[in-house]
């Protein structure tokens, strides 16, 4: 029997609402999905042995006749929130064997994908003959066709997980996938798969690489030293708390960056985050005071802004990859001169912007 090989097969989605003006697909992070053939009288599956042929899936298999598959490597682009693109899981995902006969044949569904077309979606992939290597050259058909399909966004453990649902139906290539191999004759019961015949009910879990995020609140801590014993102390203002030697900082309403996402979560890497309140560095005598304070986010890398005696600066500036953004040189100065310490510097650091409401970007 063909050895089966993990894979995945995907499904399409028809929405109602119109598709969004100057969208942009998207990679695909993950994907998920459950398929189940039906097995009762007339169906494609009871009827696979009158037709002389064995459906093998490449899915993992949990029972008969379902199967479940999952891939965080998939092809291609999706654009969830404007209906289109196409995202393919590569390799043999429906092989199906002629049996009870002295010349054996197969054929293969490979590189089955999921394409959004505005109000339709289709399954789509590319049938060959078993083992050989036409697939590149072979043209993408749609599989199968799903209907009444539902859209669903949520929020897992920190990760945005988009849920598609919908009864299948077989479009023609893949009812002629079946029929190609079936045996024919008087002697046998002939049942040809037609179009339009059930695949049963098909759910995806997508997992899109961005989502839009709303930040719920920001921390971050304050290292000093320098040539003095005793580096000032951090004060916040204006509404800012202390946290546990840190300071927390509510976000200004209405703010959302872009979060990259994968199966363990969403980290914010683009946009702006205005911060309510600020913070003073003090040693009881002495004070400078930070306001107006803005997290900025490009490509990953964090800088804090802020205005100080006046003057707006960097607070903090991420200039590698070890989590630490360095306090910014006009800041130093402003430090050096406020209490005395020529020497005075440091770091921000615990960085921490907790996401929430994440929607496909």
């Amino acid at each position: 029997m063909h050895r089966a090989v993990p894979l995945l097969v995907v499904l399409a989605l028809l929405v109602a609402a119109p598709a969004t003006a100057g969208a942009a697909p998207v990679p695909t992070a993950a994907l998920r999905i459950a398929f189940t053939m039906p097995s009762g009288p007339g169906s494609v599956y009871s009827q696979a042995a009158g037709n002389c042929v064995l459906p093998v899936y490449g899915w993992s298999r949990d029972s008969t006749p379902r199967y479940v598959g999952l891939t965080e490597h998939p092809r291609g682009l999706l654009d969830v929130t404007g209906r289109s693109g196409e995202a393919i899981v590569p390799g043999e995902a429906i092989h199906v064997d002629r049996i009870f006969s002295p010349r054996p044949r197969a054929l293969a569904a490979t590189d089955v994908g999921i394409q959004l077309a505005g109000r339709r979606a289709y399954l789509t992939g590319t049938i060959r003959a078993s083992r050989s290597y036409s697939a590149r050259a072979a043209r993408r058909v749609r599989l199968a066709q799903l209907h009444r399909v539902t859209l669903t966004s949520r929020s897992v453990r920190g990760t945005l997980v988009v849920g598609v649902r919908g009864r299948a139906t077989m479009l023609a290539p893949l009812a002629g996938m079946f029929n190609r191999l079936r045996c024919r004759g008087p002697r046998v019961d002939e049942h040809p798969v037609r179009v339009g015949a059930p695949l049963g009910t098909v759910t995806a879990t997508i997992v899109p690489a961005r989502a839009s995020a709303a930040p719920t609140s920001f921390r971050l801590g304050v290292e000093l030293g320098g040539a003095l014993p005793a580096a000032p102390a951090i004060e916040p203002t204006g509404g800012a708390q202390a946290d546990y030697g840190d300071v927390r900082f509510a976000v200004a309403p209405g703010t959302r960056v872009t979060a990259t996402c994968d199966a363990d979560g969403c980290e914010p890497t683009d946009g702006s985050v205005p911060l309510v309140g600020g913070f003073d560095f003090t040693d009881g005598t002495r004070r400078l005071s930070v306001t107006q304070l803005e997290l900025s986010l490009t490509g990953g890398r964090r800088t804090v802004t802020g205005t100080v005696a006046g003057t707006r600066t960097t607070i903090g500036a991420e200039l590698s990859d070890n989590g630490l953004l360095t306090i910014g040189d006009a800041l130093s100065a402003q430090l050096a001169a406020t209490f005395g310490d020529p020497e005075l510097g440091g770091y921000l650091v615990r960085l921490r912007l907790p996401l929430a409401s994440l929607t496909p970007a």
